[in-house]
């Protein structure tokens, strides 16, 4: 990572701009303002490796921001700061913004100088290979001209052509990986999951197939935080990704959806079954031990989890909002408990 990396945080709330600022300052150089039109004359002067916009701003919103940034500075590495946005508006980011993550208001500050890093650090990915693309052009050229003159193929080229071309395809492969994987569990990331969503809402609205949806809470963990410490808050979050990923099949998607919530998606599975499955996983983690977990007020560590069904709950656009009801309700009703929306 360069150690003059520049990251440019717009936001029309100076507040906003300024908490970002401190939060970022051992990231990088952090240039701050809360006017768009103002970045995008920053732009011409100062390069930037990673840009943080929110997403309401006056005048000009975060995604047509980001839209003009990337049909003028393909290179720079988008973010888009945001409080809950449906799923069109998110697809509609991904498509002509082409944004590199979501960050949803208010952030965690660990997460968010994660996040940068790992966008940092693909900026510098993609400038290697755009390196190693015109370096393999020019060695294709020379190959050429020395096939010409010698009638002949120069095996050195050769294999430095299938070295530099066998080195593009592992930076791609990671750069693959890295735009759908959520850095601290290696769980596929909010993003991969609403794309993942609209190519089941497809499916089903298409086949009338069955697809539920399960929204999944860590019980108390801002004090299970508060009690052991952040390290040991991100080794529960793994822990607890470990045993989703372990019940799970392999046609599920199972994400990070944000901080200690997680988002497990079901093809060919009526409610029933979904019922079945959730009720394991609860189980699963509550007979887990954890460290520090005899001083939660629940003395385990616990999950809720809310429950929608398409075609039984809602229209298969609706699964989130109905299983984030459920979610909330499972609170309510006391936590450590699966409710299926009514």
């Amino acid at each position: 990572m360069p150690k003059e990396s520049t990251i440019l945080v717009v936001d029309d709330e100076d507040n906003v701009v300024k908490s970002l600022e401190r939060t970022l300052r051992g990231v990088g150089r952090v240039i701050g303002t809360t006017s768009p039109f103002e970045a995008l004359e920053l732009l011409k002067k100062e390069p930037v490796q990673v840009i943080i916009a929110d997403q309401r701003m006056p005048r000009m919103n975060g995604i047509e921001f980001l839209t003009k940034v990337y049909e003028k500075y393909p290179d720079i590495v988008r973010i888009i700061l945001t409080g809950y946005t449906d799923i069109a508006d998110l697809i509609d980011a991904i498509n002509s913004a082409r944004i590199y993550r979501y960050l949803t208001k208010p952030w965690e500050n660990k997460e968010l100088q994660l996040i940068v890093e790992q966008a940092l650090e693909r900026y510098d990915l993609q400038t290697q290979n755009k390196s190693l693309i015109s370096r393999l052009k020019d060695q294709n050229k020379k190959l050429a001209q020395k096939e010409k003159e010698l009638l002949g193929v120069n095996k050195g080229l050769e294999r430095s052509i299938a070295d530099r071309t066998s080195e593009i395809r592992k930076i791609n492969s990671k750069l693959q990986k890295q735009a759908i994987t959520d850095a601290l569990t290696n769980l596929y990331n909010r993003r991969y999951f609403l794309q993942r969503l609209g190519e089941e809402i497809s499916r089903v609205e298409r086949f009338q197939r069955n697809l539920s949806l399960l929204m999944v809470d860590v019980d108390y963990f801002k004090e299970y935080n508060d009690i052991s410490g952040h390290p040991s808050g991100d080794k529960a979050l793994k822990k607890i990704a470990n045993i989703l990923i372990e019940n799970s099949r392999k046609v599920d998607t199972v994400a990070r959806y944000g901080g200690e919530e997680f988002v497990i998606l079901l093809p060919e599975t009526p409610k029933e079954g979904a019922k079945l499955f959730a009720e394991r996983i609860r189980k699963a983690i509550e007979m887990t031990k954890f460290d520090f977990q005899s001083r939660l007020p629940s003395k385990n560590m616990t999950i809720s989890i809310g429950l929608a069904s398409y075609p039984e709950d809602c229209p298969p656009d609706k699964l989130i909002a109905n299983a984030d009801k459920a979610l909330y309700d499972a609170k309510k009703k006391g936590r450590n408990c699966v409710v299926v929306v009514k």
